[in-house]
């Protein structure tokens, strides 16, 4: 035990008297005491300052518990040869009861933090109330506009698709086969096909007018909008565009 009579002082200095300095050895005998109680006693005994509560509070926070220093007994102990079962579970029968204790805690102390009423608990957790009013305002929102809009839909399709002469033809076979092939029934429909002419599917159809049809046309729209950005880029850095206002000859 090392003196507890300072030799350096700083600022006002309130020495321990007797039972104070026993009160403390005996603290350090037994650990296990709660550092509240041993302030009330210390105080109780005699005068002690809010710097030496400070001062005790933050050096017992950093001294190990009985577990953590029989854990590290039993390790240097098996570093240096073989201990039995029941030494070792002596040596870390604290510490395992430690481990109950802090996980327990936590437990306990996520339960109480469990959101219980629609308006509490975390913004992106069930019951808070950014979930509220995604589940209960925002979703049915969505699904009224959407419906609205299939009626649309299903006009402007009407309208597109009438087959008044071959392109429009073209256009409403090739949609009935795209949206066929997309579904169950389309598949169970043309199963029945040998795989001599397995090509005439409905959804190997579908995936050769993806992928050969359709292909082909992205790719011509994709070279002609690359022709005209060069050509109105050549434009402008020529200075030979004509802008909005028109040319100085005009």
């Amino acid at each position: 035990m090392p003196d507890l009579k300072p030799t350096r002082t700083i600022g006002k200095t309130t020495r321990l008297n007797k039972a104070q300095e026993d009160l403390l050895r005996a603290f350090s005998e037994n650990t296990a005491q709660p550092v509240g109680e041993l302030v009330n006693q210390l105080g109780e005994a005699g005068t002690l300052s809010d710097p030496q509560i400070s001062a005790l509070t933050r050096f017992i926070s950093q001294i190990s518990t009985t577990g953590e220093r029989n854990r590290t007994l039993c390790f240097a102990l098996l570093a240096n040869g073989p201990l039995s079962s029941g030494q070792r579970d002596f040596l870390l029968a604290d510490v395992r009861t430690e481990f109950l204790w802090d996980r327990t805690a936590g437990a306990l102390f996520v339960a109480a933090h469990q959101p219980r009423f629609p308006w509490s608990g975390e913004y992106r957790e069930q019951g808070s109330p950014f979930w509220w009013l995604y589940e209960y305002a925002f979703k049915p929102l969505t699904a009224t506009m959407f419906a609205m809009l299939a009626f649309y839909v299903a006009s402007a399709a009407f309208r597109a698709f009438r087959a008044k002469n071959l392109e429009a033809m073209l256009l409403l076979g090739t949609a009935f086969i795209i949206l066929l092939g997309r579904t169950f029934a389309g598949v169970t429909l043309t199963s029945w096909l040998p795989d001599s002419i397995a090509g005439l599917k409905i959804d190997n159809l579908t995936v050769t007018i993806m992928t050969v049809f359709n292909t082909a046309g992205n790719r011509a729209i994709m070279i002609g909008i690359a022709l005209g950005i060069a050509a109105t880029s050549l434009k402008v850095l020529l200075g030979v565009d004509r802008s909005y206002l028109g040319s100085q000859e005009d």
